[in-house]
Formats: C-alpha cells, structure tokens, sequence
C-alpha cells in the first residue's frame, strides 16, 4: 500500500514536469486512474491493472505531440 501511495505521488509530481498544455490533460488522467483505483473492490483485477498500465502512456502521448522540435528536426506535419 505504501509502494502504492509513493508510486502514485510520484506521477502527480511528474504532471509538472509536462509542457504547459498538456498539464492539464495530465492532471485529468491521473485523476481518472485514482478515481478507478478508488472503487476497485480488488488489486488484482485486469481493468485496474489496464488503467495503472495505460497512464504512462496517456502522459506521454501529449508530452511528445507538444514538445518543441529541436534544432535541426523539422516540425511535425499537422493534419
């Protein structure tokens, strides 16, 4: 539960460390998770552990798509 609770903080502290637009889709993700882990009636059960594995990656979707190009890269094709 402790491993939980630390995990869980140091996700919340990462959503700063997001660019500014996307923080907020951030905090939004984050707050869904919690929300599911909040009524999960075990540790164990497979959309529980589908939303815990999907954050990292609805973080770093907007992390990549609103980061600045470096120099040299060309900026992505926008639709």
């Amino acid at each position: 539960m402790i491993l939980a609770a630390i995990a869980g903080a140091a996700v919340a502290l990462r959503i700063l460390l997001l660019p500014a637009a996307a923080q907020a889709y951030g905090a939004a993700c984050f707050t869904m998770v919690a929300v599911i882990a909040a009524f999960a009636w075990g540790m164990w059960q497979v959309w529980l552990i589908c939303a815990v594995g999907l954050l990292p990656l609805y973080l770093l979707m907007p992390a990549a798509l609103l980061r600045p190009p470096a120099d040299g890269e060309s900026a992505p094709a926008s639709r």
